[in-house]
């Protein structure tokens, strides 16, 4: 029997496709709603299957060769789908909604005016478009990336590590009965526990190994363990990458601190128009006051995870002065 091949034909140019990684709570919602708000580029945040195909195909549980194929494939489709507004979300409260991207009579046009490929291929090809896709956790497989799509850039969100694990804490996400009965797709590795026999599905990049000493931590040091260990896992890779030209690191503090002078620089080189959404847009951006103090927690803090945090601090040139005065404050 002949092997089951997958493609697809496309017209479009990889160089137009742009992805934003990062782990979870490090700006890239905001971030990629600014750049969706810009004059032809459109914005689509976490479509599952993007996320997980480059984290399966890493770990063997996928063929690499099918995998790209599938991901690069899969990538106009959603593109055509998303300018003719099927998969769009129309929620006005969510972060990601079109109305906080695009105007009210771009929508309409689309909706009553975009009927088949044609007309798509036609629109996109007039107004010189752009795609930029969400995908958390993805960072460390850059590689795939560049193999399904040579020559897309991808911009690496870093976000201060004490915030984002307070921010996970407060979610949740980390928790045991998480780990237990997980309420959301994601990939894992099953570990069962010896002592009790409870099985944990534990999140791709809990190292071999340090699953009892991960399980034994308070949900903060999980949040500062989760946070370091994807930027030591996109060090390493970044360490064998030829194509760092098309990768752009954004430290979402400068975003904060200097919202107007930050964005429209990345903007600009990107090659990106903004619109005037994405001027209200960035007009809005301001530091608020953290909602959480670690002291309040009532927590245990792992002081060696806290300091082998701080290596990735320097790595990024982010401010030490916050993850310094909770190790000094926990010695």
């Amino acid at each position: 029997m002949n092997k089951i091949l997958f493609g697809a034909t496309n017209n479009q140019s990889t160089d137009s496709i742009l992805i934003i990684s990062g782990v979870a709570r490090s700006g890239k919602t905001t971030l990629g709603n600014i750049l969706g708000s810009c004059i032809a580029v459109e914005h689509v945040e976490e479509p599952k299957p993007f996320v997980h195909l480059p984290i399966l195909s890493a770990f063997g549980s996928i063929n690499e060769p099918l995998s790209v194929n599938i991901f690069k494939s899969y990538i106009y489709d959603l593109w055509y789908e998303r300018l003719i507004m099927r998969n769009v979300n129309f929620r006005p409260m969510d972060e990601s909604s079109i109305w906080k991207q695009k105007t009210i009579m771009e929508i309409i046009y689309r909706t009553l005016r975009l009927n088949d490929r044609k007309m798509v291929q036609r629109y996109l090809d007039n107004r010189n478009s752009s795609l930029v896709l969400t995908l958390t956790h993805t960072i460390p497989f850059c590689d795939f990336f560049w193999k399904a799509l040579p020559q897309s850039k991808i911009l690496h969100v870093v976000r201060e590590g004490v915030q984002v694990a307070m921010d996970v804490t407060s979610k949740g996400w980390l928790a045991n009965d998480q780990l237990i009965e997980p309420q959301h797709a994601s990939p894992y590795r099953l570990y069962l526990r010896k002592k009790d026999g409870t099985k944990f599905h534990l999140p791709f990049w809990v190292e071999n190994g340090y699953e009892e000493r991960y399980l034994n931590m308070s949900l903060f040091s999980r949040g500062i363990y989760y946070w370091r260990r994807l930027l030591e896992m996109y060090e390493d890779v970044m360490k064998l990458s030829m194509q760092t030209d098309l990768m752009h690191v954004v430290n979402f503090e400068n975003i904060l601190d200097n919202p107007h002078k930050t964005l429209y620089n990345l903007i600009d080189t990107l090659g990106f128009k903004p619109s005037r959404i994405t001027k209200k847009l960035i007009s809005r951006i301001n530091r608020k006051t953290d909602e959480y103090v670690v002291k309040s927690m009532s927590i245990d803090v792992d002081i060696e995870e806290l300091v082998a945090a701080r290596r990735m601090y320097s790595k990024f040139n982010m401010s030490t002065d916050r993850i310094d005065d909770l190790i000094n404050s926990f010695s």
